[in-house]
């Protein structure tokens, strides 16, 4: 029987579909489909309702929204230059128009109301601007002043305005060469000390509320396919490990990569029926008033995302579901998947020229950073960065599909219930060299950057996905720890052609002049990695417990000291860094003596400890 890659398109989408028919009946089986479609209606309108609301309400947190987004100045920022007073209710504004009354009628105010002290500051800028010598050019504004005061004078009960003003009450914000600030003048002589009241509302246009709901829109549908999707499939592959349902599904036709297509299919399907209204409104909108070469970096990323971050859950709620049951394994990874999607906003709405690469790492940085491009362009990055950013976009959606590919080829693996790695040695060395390419991409510019700082931010990068590979060329089965062999030795030495290969690119990028080395650098360095390898392994081939997962827990905090450890080395190294490194190769001998002592000792019981566990724990170490 040909296999999947022999097939021509056409069986191969029959096939697919084949494999996704029963777990998506299973997804809207009942009136399941209607209650979805329902649900995805009323979130579409929710999201239509919500934009308009942020645009053109008037409340506080809609102002902190807009202000937040950049289509909204600082209300007091505006108000002092125009000298303007704008209410936020209608009673607020009676109450402003009756001061204006009262000082019509009498010639004066309350200083202590809302008018008397807007006045009180416009007269100190005034005093202000008379102190300061004028350019030649504004000296006529001088004259305007003087006028003005002479028909306005300020309260009689004041001995020397001058001073009570200039010097007392100075305007300390009022500079001549500032525009604002001679725009600020102008609009207090024009008015003639009498400031403008306004009620409130929001500055935005059609065409900006037309923004902002696509925005909106679009934040929703990046919620619906990377955590609602990936948190389905995850869940309900972690529900049948840990109830042993996958294996009467294996005694059908079904083969292992069906039933991983069919679980990512039910999870997409789930996120794309509820995420299709506002889609729509998201692309309606950025054609007709965002900026539409935006529209490709996003329609390309959010596939690529979706079925990457869906599969990683996947993979994640099939190794947590073997331990604990799919409401605990649901809980963690709803916490894992909104902690990234939180950091990922925060980044991608901040996305500046030097951060670009991060598109590269995280998929929600680059969907949330393409639809603020879109419905927000031009605010902090200029046209060469935005054509660099869509360069890394295309660049993130490649790996992505890659890496997706590989996780589901050892997720398939994994389901066959063989004792075998889930990952092949080539599968390993390619998803390895894919992660360090995304992560060198983070780099802003190697013209500008050291390179003990590119080599250690990049390695830092990829020691997480490198230890997810590891752990893939662990062999598992549903047979016992304990009569398996553990290829320790092979494991350790792909882990050293990992960072072969990044040395060897660092090298080629700077040179290796300019590549610093220092004995307890490369010493602390390569404990550190030999004990990330370790502790790869043991987290996959070993059951855990409390004790053992507090010393797994215990070896990583060492590993990152330590690699911060080869850093400080490393940057004292550097000449070009004018940096002092410790005396001792122990740096925390620097701070005490027995926390020397203690790192010195940890230094050889973490290694030998990892080491003893997994020779115990398995047939033996190969």
């Amino acid at each position: 029987m040909p296999n999947a890659t022999q097939l021509p398109a056409k069986a191969r989408l029959a096939q697919l579909r084949d494999a996704a028919l029963p777990f998506v009946a299973r997804t809207f089986r009942g009136n399941r489909l209607r209650r979805y479609a329902a649900a995805s209606a009323l979130l579409g309108l929710l999201s239509v309702l919500v934009g308009v609301w942020l645009s053109f309400g008037t409340g506080e947190f809609e102002r902190d929204m807009r202000r937040a987004m950049d289509l909204e100045e600082n209300r007091w920022d505006q108000d002092r230059i125009s000298f303007r007073i704008t209410a936020d209710s209608a009673l607020e504004f009676e109450m402003l128009e009756d001061d204006l009354d009262r000082l019509d009628r009498a010639g004066s105010v309350d200083e202590y109301s809302q008018l008397g002290s807007v006045r009180e500051r416009a007269y100190s800028t005034l005093y202000t601007a008379l102190s300061v010598d004028p350019p030649a050019l504004f000296q006529s504004q001088q004259d305007q002043i003087r006028a003005l005061l002479a028909e306005h004078p300020p309260s009689s009960q004041i001995d020397d305005p001058q001073w009570h003003y200039s010097e007392n009450l100075r305007d300390y914000q009022f500079d001549w060469y500032q525009p604002s600030e001679r725009a600020r003048l102008q609009a207090i002589i024009d008015r003639e000390l009498t400031p403008a009241v306004t009620l409130y509302a929001s500055p935005l246009n059609a065409t900006d509320g037309v923004r902002v709901t696509g925005a909106v829109a679009g934040g929703l549908v990046v919620l619906l396919m990377l955590i609602v999707a990936p948190l389905s499939s995850g869940a309900t592959l972690a529900q049948e490990v840990h109830e042993n349902t996958l294996q009467p599904v294996l005694g059908t036709r079904l083969r292992p990569a069906d039933i991983i297509a069919g679980l990512t299919l039910s999870g997409l399907a789930l996120g794309g029926l509820l995420a299709a209204p506002s889609l729509l409104v998201t692309l309606v909108a950025g054609l007709a008033a965002g900026t539409q070469i935006q529209l490709l970096p996003f329609v390309l990323l959010l596939p690529a995302a979706s079925v990457f971050t869906v599969l990683l859950t996947q993979l994640v709620g099939f190794g947590l579901g073997r331990r604990w049951s799919s409401g605990i394994v649901a809980t963690l990874l709803t916490a894992g998947l909104c902690m990234a999607m939180l950091f990922s906003v925060g980044f991608g709405m901040n996305l500046e020229d030097e951060m670009i690469g991060l598109v590269a790492m995280m998929p929600p940085v680059g969907l949330v950073h393409a639809l603020r491009e879109l419905f927000v362009p031009g605010l902090r990055l200029g046209p060469a960065d935005v054509a660099a950013a869509m360069q890394v976009s295309v660049l993130a959606v490649v790996g992505f599909g890659a890496l997706a590919g590989i996780m589901g080829r050892a997720l398939t693996r994994r389901i066959e219930g063989r004792t075998q790695a889930s990952l092949t040695r080539v599968e390993g060395f390619v998803a390895a060299a894919l992660t360090l390419v995304l992560a060198l991409v983070v780099i802003p510019d190697f013209n500008d950057t050291h390179a003990v700082a590119a080599y250690f931010v990049s390695l830092g990068l990829v020691a997480l996905p490198w230890m997810l590979v590891l752990g893939g060329r662990v062999p598992v089965g549903d047979g016992p720890a304990k009569l398996r062999t553990i290829p320790l030795r092979s494991i350790m030495l792909e882990l050293a052609g990992y960072v072969a290969i990044h040395t060897t690119v660092l090298v080629a990028i700077f040179g290796f002049d300019h590549v610093p080395w220092t004995a307890a650098g490369a010493f602390h360095l390569l404990w550190a990695l030999a004990v990330m390898g370790l502790v790869a392994v043991r987290m996959v081939a070993l059951p855990t417990n409390i004790v053992g997962s507090l010393f797994v827990m215990l070896s990583l905090a060492a590993v990152c000291f330590e690699f911060v450890s080869a850093g400080i080395f490393a940057s004292a190294a550097d000449h070009t860094l004018y940096a002092q490194g410790p005396v001792s190769p122990f740096v925390l001998f620097e701070a005490s003596a027995v926390l020397g002592v203690i790192q010195l000792v940890l230094t050889v019981i973490i290694p030998v400890a990892l080491v003893r566990a997994l020779r115990k724990g398995s047939a033996g170490l190969v």
